[in-house]
């Protein structure tokens, strides 16, 4: 604004006039594009799995067209979702309060473990005496994203628009059932941003590849076998690598451990044998 009309008109104070205008003015508040995300404290991006949550209630939507038991007409969804794998919690209410949503982060925190960090929206479920105590105890920041800015709590935003398709495909099912499917569907399918879906990356299993249980296990299971099997100070043969079939596959004489170094590529362990560097 001020570089609009400083070339026109001058004013007394001109900038600090402007300041206080916008800072108070609710439609530049809607229409800014803030940097919000660009703060290291405030990221939407974590370093670890369970260091930082995001958190957002979808709703109320109405629920008449499901299935229930319910007393009210209207329906909210609370999500929980680790930043770092996607992993994610829903919890159904009919009407939900600040002290539902203390219930749901505890249940979080007693299955996996307290997070740093909680983000969320200003909504008077987070905004709250109650809520403030609660994060205290647990010793988590809890960051309040500004108003009008849901992109910087992104991560749940998105997750809303998978919550609303879901709910829309599946009306005159028990909504119970569609949110735990919902739950269900996003934590078990592939997802583009960490290359594989949240189960995966959470329990260290790729259902994507039914085998990497196996090959996980068959490695380790290899790998202590030789460190059972073998020890400083025993005596071994040496293999010898490259060689065709009708040659010798291992030294005419036995060499005696040294030293176990630190695993190298493969299932190799970098030995120190008689003096001299080898793989076993």
């Amino acid at each position: 604004m001020y570089y609009n009309i400083k070339n026109y008109i001058y004013i007394k104070n001109i900038v600090a006039e402007i300041r206080e205008t916008i800072e108070t003015c609710t439609t530049w508040a809607r229409v800014k594009i803030h940097n919000y995300k660009n703060n290291k404290r405030n990221k939407i991006a974590a370093n670890k799995k369970f260091e930082r949550i995001s958190t957002d209630i979808y709703g109320p939507f109405n629920i008449r067209d499901f299935k229930n038991d319910c007393v009210k007409e209207m329906g909210h969804i609370l999500s929980i979702t680790d930043i770092y794998t996607r992993y994610t919690r829903l919890y159904f209410f009919e009407r939900i309060t600040s002290n539902d949503v203390i219930q749901s982060l505890e249940s979080w925190i007693a299955e996996f473990c307290p997070p740093s960090y909680v983000i969320s929206d200003n909504g008077k479920q987070y905004d709250n005496k109650n809520m403030s105590e609660f994060l205290k105890t647990e010793m988590i920041e809890q960051i309040l994203v500004p108003e009008y800015t849901p992109s910087s709590n992104g991560i749940s935003e998105r997750l809303n628009k998978t919550i609303s398709f879901t709910l829309t495909i599946n009306k005159g099912k028990p909504i119970r059932e569609v949110v735990s499917r919902t739950e269900e569907v996003i934590n078990m399918n592939y997802n583009r941003s960490i290359g594989t879906s949240p189960a995966a990356l959470c329990t260290g299993n790729d259902f994507y590849d039914i085998l990497s249980t196996y090959k996980k296990r068959t490695s380790k299971q290899k790998q202590e076998t030789f460190l059972i099997n073998h020890k400083v100070g025993d005596w071994v043969y040496k293999r010898v690598f490259n060689a065709n079939k009708l040659e010798l596959q291992y030294e005419p004489f036995s060499r005696q451990i040294l030293e176990i170094g630190q695993k190298g590529f493969g299932l190799n362990y970098q030995t120190t044998m008689d003096g001299r560097m080898s793989r076993t």
